[in-house]
């Protein structure tokens, strides 16, 4: 019975003084980026309405995700829409966009943390 009295209490007392040196040493982890992040665009896109889907009375609406280049271009872009036609649309259109060039330090490389979103509605 003493020996495991004794065995608990060293176990305790190295655990203690291992988690105050943790404490102490260690700087707190880094806050993790929630992707996707919404994006104001310095030169907007002008997507052009699919003119099949348009007939057909379909709309959508479109989230694009990318990444931003040292210019500020959006790149590695993936448009996530209901329907084909729209995330081609929205594709080609982002690639005229121009975004403030300082995200491409903000964002990390390769995750198309930014988002854009595009929606095509038709009107009367």
């Amino acid at each position: 019975m003493k020996r495991t009295g004794l065995l608990l209490a060293g176990l305790l007392l190295a655990g203690l003084a291992l988690a105050g040196c943790a404490a102490r040493g260690a700087p707190p982890p880094p806050l993790a980026m929630a992707c996707p992040v919404a994006v104001e665009a310095a030169v907007y896109p002008r997507p052009d309405y699919p003119p099949t889907e348009a007939q057909a009375g379909y709309e959508d609406d479109c989230l694009v995700r990318f990444d931003v280049d040292a210019s500020g271009a959006p790149v590695n872009l993936d448009a996530r829409c209901t329907y084909k036609a729209f995330a081609e649309s929205a594709e080609a259109a982002m690639k005229t966009a121009r975004f403030d060039r300082a995200l491409a330090r903000k964002l990390p490389a390769g995750a198309q943390c930014a988002s854009y979103p595009i929606s095509y509605e038709l009107m009367g």
